[in-house]
């Protein structure tokens, strides 16, 4: 089993000093998601990939389903789960529109827009609102730093991504596990099983 990090452990214990140092794993490969840099582990060469509390962190959420399936060989597994935003420090929050997503990318986005993490300060973070010039800036330093909740879905909505995700992109699975947030009280958690042929036809994937 690989571990794969957008910073190697040192710098995420530096970065997260609110969290227990032993908790947080050793690094095998660094790289950026939102880079594509998961697809350099190989395509097909895993039995499974999980994903726990990681696609609401990235610019581009519809690329990391596409790339945790391509390194997922046929049969295998895929794990995902989510905030459910009714249950979190987000529920002051908007949805993100499926249309947004599906925007992102097609503009290849690697990079979340500061729209993202403004929102994040003023309806998350104790006193945001109030937050202006210097200050503002400097915090909306650490919040990207962080990589702090970029996109916001509840189990309904992020369901909702998965299967238009999986049907723009072509790829045949389905959820073989499913734990919705009205059962968990924080999260919508999900496993699906690549089919064996992998991929069906869609128009959409061969006009990319």
């Amino acid at each position: 089993m690989q571990y794969f990090d957008v910073r190697d452990r040192d710098e995420s214990v530096r970065l997260f000093d609110e969290l227990d140092p032993s908790l947080i794993v050793d690094v095998d490969v660094v790289g950026d998601v939102d880079q594509r840099d998961l697809r350099k582990i190989g395509e097909g060469c895993c039995d499974f990939t999980i994903a726990n509390h990681v696609i609401e962190h990235l610019a581009n959420p519809i690329a990391l389903v596409e790339d945790m399936f391509y390194i997922t060989k046929p049969g295998g597994l895929v794990v995902l789960s989510a905030p459910d935003k009714r249950f979190t420090y987000d529920k002051k929050r908007d949805i993100t529109p499926f249309q947004h997503l599906l925007e992102d990318y097609w503009n290849r986005e690697t990079r979340a827009d500061d729209s993202h993490y403004l929102d994040f300060i003023r309806k998350v973070l104790p006193g945001g609102e109030e937050k202006e010039g210097k200050a503002l800036e400097d915090l909306l330093t650490l919040v990207w730093k962080r990589r702090e909740h970029v996109h916001v879905w509840t189990t309904r909505s992020f369901r909702g991504f998965m299967f238009g995700a999986l049907d723009h992109l072509g790829i045949q699975a389905e959820p073989i596990v499913e734990l919705d947030g009205d059962d968990t009280r924080f999260e919508y958690f999900s496993i699906w099983q690549k089919a064996e042929s992998g991929f069906i036809p869609s128009l959409l994937s061969a006009c990319r």
